[in-house]
């Protein structure tokens, strides 16, 4: 293996988070307007989505599982969305 610049890993892991934030903000406008819900917490989902996949990839990674990005970008969209169920409930 060859050694990147923390530079160029930086970029990685902000792409990364852009990633899952972008698929948090899909998910949670998606689930609440199945809910019939007004769309607020936008922000709340991004930030939901941007740390569930970089705290999977971390987790996976260290692992080694083969395909650590799906599992990410799947808790990046599974996070949001249980974030707006229990919106959901609350009113």
């Amino acid at each position: 293996m060859f050694e990147t610049a923390p530079f160029v890993t930086n970029i990685g892991y902000f792409v990364f988070a852009l990633v899952g934030a972008l698929v948090g903000v899909f998910s949670g406008v998606v689930v609440s307007v199945i809910l019939k819900l007004r769309i607020r917490g936008i922000v709340k989902d991004a930030v939901l989505g941007a740390a569930g996949f970089l705290v999977v990839w971390f987790i996976i990674t260290m692992s080694r599982f083969h395909y650590p990005f799906s599992v990410a970008a799947v808790s990046s969209a599974i996070l949001p969305a249980f974030h707006q169920l229990a919106r959901s409930k609350r009113t």
